[in-house]
């Protein structure tokens, strides 16, 4: 791999042909991961926005459960009875639907 006959100070053609697919394989890891640094810092900003949203009380419909919002609080049906009236005004509820939870919720 090394020339002896070259000077002090020479690069092979070998060494420049590294290098550049070196960067090549460099920019495009970087490009690559560029992406995934986006999406994984997209969904924590989605849960720091999403906490912040119910520590204010400002949505009914938490992480955590227990509340949604729907137009009766006693809907027949539904799967877990939600027999707690919260009330109306959050953001994520539609005109007439109120905040309704169940025992876990309140």
């Amino acid at each position: 791999m090394l020339n002896k006959n070259a000077k002090k100070g020479e690069i092979s053609l070998q060494m420049i042909i590294l290098a550049i697919l070196g960067l090549v394989t460099l920019v495009i890891l970087i490009f690559v991961f560029k992406d995934q640094i986006g999406n994984v810092s997209q969904k924590y900003f989605g849960i720091v926005n999403q906490t912040e949203a119910e520590s204010k009380g400002d949505i009914c419909e938490t992480m955590f459960g227990g509340r949604r919002c729907q137009t009766s609080c006693d809907e027949p049906g539904s799967d877990k009875p939600y027999i707690y009236d919260l009330g109306t005004g959050y953001k994520d509820c539609k005109a007439g639907e109120k905040c309704c939870a169940s025992e876990s919720g309140t």
